[in-house]
């Protein structure tokens, strides 16, 4: 018998989180373990979204490798729209580790929130930030009925 057939490594934890690319994968929170400071985290989150008044910018940093990007993906999931399965995915983690959050989510309407995520490329800051909102945006009102703000309409070009 070899090590190989003694060692099984989960899918989640043999490739990185990419936000762009695993942002509307179901399964892809799976296997998440929402730590005392992520949680500390999600609760004042949650906390900013139900007062008007509170703080709502944050910053995050770690050293490489602590699991940034993956707490940030694990968050956009429970931003994520009511009926996405995403959503309910990050939601149960939560409540099998013991913190429940659903009633801090309720001020999240039923499409959830435009999540607009960018990873950096060789670009101007300004470019990944216009690209992260029009596809966000685009998301966001995809599939939905009626009038659409009208920025969607116009076409963004963005050229290096």
């Amino acid at each position: 018998m070899s090590l190989y057939d003694c060692i099984k490594i989960k899918r989640r934890y043999t490739r990185s989180v990419n936000l762009e690319r695993d942002l509307n994968i179901a399964d892809s929170v799976n296997g998440y373990i929402p730590t005392p400071k992520a949680n500390d985290f999600i609760q004042r989150f949650c906390d900013a979204l139900n007062s008007p008044n509170s703080v709502r910018a944050w910053t995050l940093t770690e050293v490489y490798g602590t699991g940034k990007s993956a707490f940030a993906h694990f968050l956009a999931a429970l931003c994520s729209g009511k009926d996405d399965k995403i959503r309910s995915n990050a939601i149960s983690i939560l409540n099998d580790s013991g913190k429940h959050i659903s009633k801090s989510l309720k001020s999240i309407n039923d499409r959830g929130l435009i999540k607009a995520v960018a990873t950096s490329q060789r670009e101007p800051i300004a470019y990944t930030l216009v690209r992260a909102l029009k596809n966000g945006s685009e998301k966001y009102w995809e599939g939905v009925r009626g009038t659409k703000p009208g920025i969607l309409a116009t076409a963004i070009v963005v050229e290096g």
